[in-house]
């Protein structure tokens, strides 16, 4: 059962989604703001003065800076390991990130933070959409139809 601040934050996202941009220059900014932040976030250990609310582009967008930040210095160290034995790699790691949250979030507070294992996690569902891009590339192309359908 959610508590009241769970709540209280649910129905503030859910207010925000109501009235996100999806499209044209104030999304196109709100992303690129975002981005470029979150990638400067990671360097200086500094989130700014913008909230990182959920339903909302800039926080979204300053995530993901974050996490391509991540992405490239872990990618760089690790080697493209995740990728060393096809399909079976991806999924063992998303598994295991999987696993680690599913503990976490039930008591077990050993190892790294919640925070770190989500945003492993999210770095690998990523990695795999750009491997899927190359082995699938009709598949990706029918997804972003469905993308584009969606505004």
């Amino acid at each position: 059962m959610p508590t009241q601040r769970e709540t209280e934050l649910y129905f503030e996202a859910r207010n925000r989604a109501l009235e996100r941009v999806v499209s044209g220059k104030d999304f196109l900014s709100d992303v690129e703001r975002g981005i470029a932040h979150g990638i400067r976030a990671a360097d200086i250990l500094e989130i700014g003065d913008a909230p990182l609310a959920p339903e909302t582009n800039y926080g979204f967008a300053f995530v993901c800076g974050v996490l391509a930040k991540l992405e490239a210095v872990k990618g760089k160290s690790y080697e493209a390991s995740w990728m060393k034995r096809g399909d079976e790699s991806i999924f063992a790691n998303i598994q295991r990130k999987y696993d680690i949250l599913d503990a976490r979030f039930h008591g077990n507070n050993v190892g790294e933070s919640r925070v770190t294992n989500l945003a492993d996690l999210a770095v690998y569902c990523v990695k795999e959409i750009c491997r899927q891009a190359q082995l699938n590339p009709d598949e990706v192309k029918s997804w972003l139809e469905e993308v584009r359908k969606l505004s």
